[in-house]
């Protein structure tokens, strides 16, 4: 099949009620204001027995780099879990991911990231 890309807000989906398989987000949940409001979204999407998967950096790898100082609500893999339980969703797997080395601004990060899957509840 095509691939096909449609600009929108996960809070407000352009798409049908269970139109979906699988959801896939990465390194989007830090700027959820309301993460209620985009996973009632997700859910609304997802088809039953549908999956949404969320890759997220650490809040250990986040909490050091400056440009995360400002605008980003960082989680740990509990954290995460709590605001998936909260909103319907049943974790399924979680994988940590160590990734390569990173430098910024002359200081060196080996940042952690999450790949944490989830099911309704």
């Amino acid at each position: 099949g095509a691939l096909s890309l449609t600009h929108g807000a996960s809070d407000r989906m352009p798409f049908a009620d269970a139109t979906f398989d699988r959801v896939f987000c990465i390194n989007v949940v830090y700027f959820w204001d309301d993460p209620a409001a985009h996973l009632r979204e997700v859910r609304r999407v997802l088809r039953p027995g549908g999956t949404f998967t969320a890759v997220l950096r650490r809040k250990t790898s986040m909490e050091n780099l400056p440009f995360a100082a400002h605008g980003f609500t960082m989680y740990e893999q509990a954290d995460w879990e709590v605001v998936l339980q909260r909103n319907g969703f049943a974790p399924v797997s979680t994988t940590v991911i160590q990734e390569p080395g990173v430098e910024y601004e002359g200081k060196k990060y080996r940042p952690e990231s999450l790949v944490m899957v989830a099911g309704f509840a």
